[in-house]
């Protein structure tokens, strides 16, 4: 437990580092920190949410790995990501 700071600063570093490197020359992010979206969580089933981050990287992940435009966390309460910056994956959600 003592060692989760860390690795949140570490993680922080890194995104830092190589968030520019990986950055797609898209327009920027559609949704902002905070926005309410509906994220796709199976097939013709979506679930509602906010953006808590941009630039998501799975510490899991191998460094070769792209990040995810988008962390959301859901209505339920579960951590999830979305891959693409695009409607069939993240839409603009209602207000709560």
């Amino acid at each position: 437990v003592r060692r989760l700071p860390v690795r949140r600063q570490e993680l922080r570093e890194y995104r830092e580092r190589w968030a520019a490197a990986y950055a797609a020359p898209a327009a920027p992010f559609r949704f902002g920190v905070g926005a309410r979206v509906e994220c796709q969580v199976g097939m013709d089933e979506w679930a509602r949410g906010a953006v808590v981050a941009h630039h998501y990287r799975a510490a899991e992940w191998p460094p070769e790995e792209e990040w995810a435009p988008y962390q959301v966390r859901l209505d339920d309460g579960d951590l999830v990501y979305a891959p693409n910056d695009d409607d069939l994956c993240i839409r603009a959600g209602a207000a709560r």
